[in-house]
């Protein structure tokens, strides 16, 4: 929709199932007129994260659909809660015979 409308995904596994009813989908609010995917990330992990602490209900492991920027803006969010040790990792498309695995502790 060009930028208009931004909304975002949170999915959960359980046992390494899909737990279908902790799915959320989040309407993007800070980055909507900007169609900013970084600062759409920065918002939702971090609204994850509020919400989390509030249910008690935070995640074990943090997955970021994206490379090295979508991973940094995620890690500014988490980085506004020090007491947390969540890890947060990033999937990207690999290029052809060329990939690299990372992974950031907050």
């Amino acid at each position: 929709m060009q930028g208009q409308a931004i909304v975002a995904s949170n999915v959960c596994f359980l046992n390494g199932k899909p737990a279908k009813e902790h799915y959320r989908r989040y309407n993007i609010r800070t980055a909507a007129d900007k169609n900013d995917d970084f600062a759409s990330i920065r918002e939702v992990v971090q609204r994850r994260l509020e919400r989390g602490l509030k249910d008690d209900d935070l995640p074990d492991l943090l997955v970021i659909d994206g490379g090295k920027g979508q991973l940094s803006a995620a890690l500014e969010a988490a980085q506004l809660f020090p007491s947390l040790r969540i890890p947060i990792v990033s999937l990207a498309k690999s290029r052809p015979h060329k990939f690299k695995i990372g992974r950031a502790h907050v």
